[in-house]
Formats: structure tokens, C-alpha cells, sequence
């Protein structure tokens, strides 16, 4: 059934070479050299076992960085920004 509304979508792709394989482009398994970037990656991952393991500020400090250092935007809460009048609620 997919592969029918793809045909229907892109009717140029069923000749030649193109029809035989669509590029893998990472959204199904992690491709750390290309592929588009998946939040959960593995350094990811390590980087929060080895926080979570060590209970270290520096290693928390690590994964902090690869979550809000240096990525693109990856879901849609990465574009908004939020703003408000209000003092924060204490969580203790």
C-alpha cells in the first residue's frame, strides 16, 4: 500500500536506476556520518548513563551541553520561545 501512493506520488522515479532503491536517509536507524540528526543518539544515551551512574556534576553538566549546545531544532518546542510574568512554582 505505501509503495502504491509512492508510485502515485512520483511517477518519474519508476524507470531507471531511481526505481530500484529510495535514498536511506537516517529517520529509521541512527546514521552517525549522514542522516539527519536524532536527539536520542548514542553519545547521547552514554552521556546520560554516565550522569546518571556517577551522580557528578561535571558529567550532568555533559549531557546538559549535548542537549542545548550546538544542535539543530529538532522538535517544534526548539523554536518557540516562552516568556511570562509569573514566578516560578517551587517543585520542593
Amino acid at each position: 500500500e505505501s509503495m502504491l501512493f509512492h508510485r502515485k506520488a512520483f511517477p518519474e522515479l519508476e524507470e531507471g536506476e531511481a526505481s530500484k532503491k529510495l535514498e536511506f536517509a537516517g529517520w529509521f536507524k541512527y546514521m552517525k556520518l549522514k542522516g539527519e540528526f536524532h536527539m536520542n543518539n548514542p553519545d547521547m544515551a552514554r552521556a546520560l548513563h554516565k550522569a546518571v551512574r556517577e551522580n557528578s556534576p561535571m558529567s550532568y553538566e555533559e549531557y546538559r551541553r549535548q542537549i542545548f549546545d550546538g544542535r539543530p531544532p529538532t522538535a517544534i518546542r526548539d523554536l518557540l520561545e516562552f516568556a511570562s510574568d509569573r514566578q516560578p512554582i517551587p517543585v520542593a
